[in-house]
């Protein structure tokens, strides 16, 4: 058995409704709603012979070629038959419709859903814009209150240490000038009282040569 045929039974037993079955158009709705489908009992037919050759049990020895005979069968018998085809068909249609209109439901719920995740992501985007730029003011004003306060403590610095090399200056001035004084109190001649008559003869006698 070839692969092509036991596709076409996998095929067959998967169909959800006659026409899939025999491979043949679906009907549809009109203007008026009413049933349309212009298929001749020759057309069914054929259809029928074309796909009975992957599954006849003649000729076939696949394990479900007996089922998907049957159901060509059923298929054609009720797509042949004028009150069976008529009935089958309208059925479908109308089925058809329902699931249409489900799906054009569906649709716009689907549209409206998305509108609302759009609007509520929209409206997500706007505040976490507009918290982000709360966060941005509060962050420039903590900047420019840590700029005043170091500018403040820097003028305060600078004054201090003014202040400090101003007292410091002054005290060494006066350590100077205290200096100064200590030092000329150290360094002043002392005064000697002058000598007497008896002592200038008797220096004088010590320093005068021997020969003399």
């Amino acid at each position: 058995m070839s692969a092509a045929s036991d596709a076409a039974i996998r095929a067959i037993l998967r169909a959800g409704n006659h026409f899939e079955t025999l491979r043949l158009p679906k009907p549809y709705p009109d203007l008026m709603e009413e049933p349309v489908w212009d298929v001749t009992d020759d057309d069914v037919n054929r259809a029928f012979r074309k796909r009975s050759l992957c599954c006849h049990p003649d000729k076939s020895k696949h394990a479900d070629a007996p089922h998907a005979f049957e159901l060509l069968k059923k298929a054609k018998a009720c797509l042949t038959h004028e009150l069976d085809r008529d009935a089958y068909v309208r059925s479908f249609v109308r089925e058809q419709k329902t699931l249409w209109q489900g799906n054009w439901t569906a649709a716009a719920e689907v549209v409206a859903a998305k509108e609302r995740v759009s609007e509520m992501r929209g409206n997500a985007q706007q505040a976490q814009a507009e918290s982000v730029i709360d966060a941005m003011h509060q962050r420039r004003m903590k900047a420019a209150r840590a700029a005043r306060k170091r500018e403040r403590y820097t003028s305060l610095r600078d004054s201090v240490q003014k202040d400090t090399f101003s007292a410091d200056q002054q005290r060494l001035l006066d350590h100077s000038d205290n200096e100064e004084e200590i030092q000329k109190k150290h360094h002043r001649k002392p005064v000697h009282p002058a000598p007497s008559s008896t002592a200038r003869s008797a220096v004088t006698a010590r320093k005068r040569p021997k020969f003399l």
